[in-house]
């Protein structure tokens, strides 16, 4: 690419001195046959006698003096027919701009067999910029899916309503996953955990209608059995008892029953867990 713009730059100022040249040189008058004599005798030459004549006589040249005559044809000293240099200027312009259009071709011609042989290469080039650009597009987006999941790791919801019971966390403190926050008391989904002794739940099911009555709040409320547990508290227990040995006392183990209460009944938001409370299952016979 530099080597064909210094080409045409060569060219073109080539062109435009000798356009110059010929302009300057063209549009100057002939010389005169009396400027002609005068050059000669500045440079040196005579064309007078040497010894001075007396009137009516012809003076004769001297043969000892040199005796300079000019060289000249007789058609140089004739000024040139109107518009010969220009007709001269307009010929030499069009044999220069039929060059540069020459060159010009050939360097286009150049520039075309050039692009011809290095366009595979071009065009597999380009390809791997726009795959590398796709992939540095994958991993940009990559990484902002994973900018907006921590940021939303920064607002934490609770899993359920209720009331703070005990918080850990302070402000300005640094949070690591899976770190226990706080402890939240569900209000809005209640039951009772009632243990009645296994000789008690010979007729109870789920299903049956209980009444509740809560100490602190000295009222009594609606509910149903939810279900009855699989096993007893005492097998639940970090230390079960091993009732192996020979000295055997056969205790009346409790089975947990939960209890749910009926919704839409007033003064439920009043309750708290951890409230004592008498439960009565009705039985039906």
């Amino acid at each position: 690419m530099d080597t064909t713009r210094l080409l045409l730059a060569v060219v073109l100022s080539l062109g435009l001195i000798f356009l110059y040249q010929t302009l300057v040189l063209k549009r100057m008058p002939p010389p005169s046959n009396q400027q002609q004599a005068q050059n000669l005798a500045q440079s040196g030459a005579s064309a007078v006698p040497s010894a001075a004549a007396s009137p009516g006589e012809i003076a004769q040249p001297n043969p000892a003096e040199p005796v300079v005559t000019s060289s000249l044809p007789a058609s140089s000293l004739r000024p040139a027919a109107p518009g010969t240099a220009e007709r001269l200027l307009t010929v030499e312009t069009d044999q220069y701009v039929a060059q540069i259009t020459t060159h010009g071709g050939r360097i286009k011609s150049f520039r075309l067999k050039q692009y011809r042989e290095t366009a595979a290469q071009q065009v597999a080039i380009r390809q791997a910029a726009v795959r590398s650009q796709e992939a540095n597009l994958q991993g940009a987006l990559a990484q902002l899916e994973q900018a907006r999941l921590k940021l939303a790791y920064t607002k934490i919801v609770a899993p359920v309503s209720g009331i703070v019971m005990k918080r850990s966390a302070e402000v300005g403190a640094h949070v690591a996953p899976g770190q226990p926050l706080l402890t939240i008391a569900q209000t809005g989904d209640l039951w009772v955990t009632a243990n009645f002794k296994e000789t008690q739940l010979t007729s109870v099911w789920p299903g049956l209608r209980v009444r509740i009555h809560v100490d602190a709040l000295q009222r009594d409320f609606d509910g149903y059995v939810e279900n009855v547990a699989g096993g007893t508290g005492a097998v639940s227990s970090v230390l079960p008892p091993e009732n192996a040995t020979g000295n055997y006392v056969k205790v009346v183990q409790r089975i947990p029953v939960r209890l749910r209460f009926k919704p839409h009944q007033a003064d439920l938001d009043l309750l708290r867990a951890g409230m004592s409370a008498e439960p009565e299952i009705r039985i039906a016979r």
